[in-house]
C-alpha cells in the first residue's frame, strides 16, 4: 500500500491554481481564447486537458504546461515556506535545505524557460549564485509569489 507524500486541502489547491494563472502568455491566440488550444504551447485540446477558469472563459491548458507550472508553484511554495520557519535561514546564514529547495524551484522555472527575477526592488534576473529569497508582495488585487536580492531588501529597509 502506497501513501501519498502531501495531502493538499482544498484551499491549497485553489491556491496553487491561481499560481499556475499568474504566468499569463503575452498573447493569447484566437484557438486559446475559444477553449480549442492549449493558453502556453497552443496544442490541441484532449481527453487529459484542464480547464483554467470553469465558469469565466474558456481557456484551457494541457496537461504538460498545467503540470509544469503547478511543479513551479509548489516548489516555490516549499522554498518559501521553509525559509520562513528555518531557525537558520532567519538568522540570516546558509542553509543547505533552502539551497536544495532553490535548486528544485529553479530547475521548474528553466523547464518553462524562466528565471528568477526580483520584485522587491531592482527587477533583474537573480543569478545562480546571488543570495536570495523567495518573497510575497503585494500588488494591486492580491498577494504575489515573487524573489528578493537578499542586498535589495536590506536597501528598501525590509527585513530578511
Amino acid at each position: 500500500m502506497t501513501t501519498p507524500l502531501t495531502v493538499l486541502s482544498a484551499e491549497d489547491q485553489v491556491w496553487l491554481h491561481g499560481l499556475v494563472m499568474i504566468h499569463m502568455p503575452a498573447r493569447v491566440t484566437p484557438e486559446a481564447m475559444a477553449g480549442h488550444g492549449c493558453l502556453w504551447c497552443q496544442a490541441p485540446m484532449d481527453t487529459s486537458s484542464i480547464d483554467l477558469a470553469p465558469g469565466v472563459n474558456q481557456w484551457r491548458s494541457c496537461a504538460v504546461c498545467y503540470l509544469a507550472r503547478l511543479a513551479s508553484a509548489m516548489t516555490w511554495r516549499d522554498w518559501h515556506t521553509h525559509t520562513e520557519a528555518c531557525a537558520t535561514c532567519l538568522q540570516p546564514e546558509d542553509c543547505m535545505v533552502a539551497r536544495g529547495r532553490r535548486a528544485q524551484h529553479e530547475r521548474t522555472l528553466a523547464a518553462l524557460g524562466e528565471a528568477l527575477r526580483c520584485t522587491a526592488r531592482c527587477r533583474l534576473t537573480i543569478g545562480t549564485g546571488d543570495p536570495a529569497v523567495p518573497i510575497i508582495w503585494e500588488g494591486e488585487a492580491a498577494s504575489y509569489p515573487g524573489y528578493a536580492h537578499v542586498s535589495c531588501l536590506a536597501r528598501s529597509g525590509r527585513e530578511v
